[in-house]
C-alpha cells in the first residue's frame, strides 16, 4: 500500500507521503486503544448504573458509534480496495466476519441491555452503509489507502483488546502456531 500511495501521490507536495500509512495505522491503533480506556476508567467511574438508563449513556453511544465507523469503515474497504483478486478479498471478509462476531460478543458483554436495545442496530446497519456507500461513492485512492492505513491500526488495537487473552490467561504455543498458519495461507497469495 506505501508503494502505491507514493505513486499515487508523487505529484502533490505532500510532506513525507510514505509515512501517512503509518501515521493513519498509528491514529486507528490510538483512537480505538483511546476509546476502550475511556470505556474502562467509566467503569472505574460508576459509568454501569447510567448504562442501565433508558437509551444508554453518553459513553455507551461514543462507544457504539466508534464501532459503527469502524465496520463501516471495513465494510467500504472491502468494495473500494486497492486489492482486485477475489481470494485476498474474500478471505479478509471471512477475517472480518469472525472479528465481527467476537466484536459483538465483546460489546454486548460491557453494554449488556443497551447493546441489546440499540447497539446490535446501529452496528448492523454501519456495514451494509459502507458497503452500499462504497458501491455508489468512489473515494481518491489515496484517501482509500490513508483509510486502509486507520483501519489497519484500529484491527490490530481492537484484536489485541477482543481476541487476545488477558494476562495468565493465554497459551504461547497455540498461538504461535495459528500465527504461522494464518502466514502460510496469506504468503502464496503474494
Amino acid at each position: 500500500a506505501r508503494e502505491v500511495f507514493i505513486r499515487i501521490t508523487e505529484h502533490r507536495n505532500l510532506p513525507f507521503p510514505e509515512h501517512r500509512v503509518y501515521l493513519s495505522a498509528m491514529i486507528g491503533f490510538m483512537f480505538f486503544y483511546g476509546l476502550d480506556h475511556m470505556v474502562a476508567w467509566s467503569r472505574k467511574a460508576g459509568e454501569k448504573r447510567l448504562q442501565k438508563e433508558e437509551g444508554g449513556s453518553p459513553i455507551f453511544w461514543l462507544h457504539i458509534g466508534g464501532f459503527a465507523v469502524y465496520a463501516w469503515l471495513v465494510s467500504y474497504l472491502m468494495v473500494r480496495n486497492i486489492e482486485k483478486e477475489t481470494v485476498p478479498i474474500a478471505l479478509y471478509a471471512v477475517a472480518m466476519g469472525f472479528h465481527f462476531l467476537l466484536l459483538e460478543h465483546s460489546l454486548r458483554q460491557e453494554h449488556s441491555s443497551s447493546f441489546d436495545r440499540a447497539g446490535r442496530y446501529v452496528l448492523a446497519i454501519a456495514p451494509l452503509a459502507g458497503w452500499i456507500i462504497g458501491i455508489t461513492m468512489d473515494l481518491p485512492k489515496s484517501m482509500v489507502i490513508t483509510l486502509l492505513g486507520f483501519i489497519s491500526g484500529a484491527i490490530i488495537m481492537n484484536t489485541l483488546i477482543m481476541e487476545l487473552p488477558r494476562e495468565k490467561e493465554g497459551k504461547f504455543w497455540p498461538f504461535l502456531v495459528g500465527g504461522i498458519l494464518y502466514a502460510a495461507i496469506l504468503i502464496p497469495l503474494g
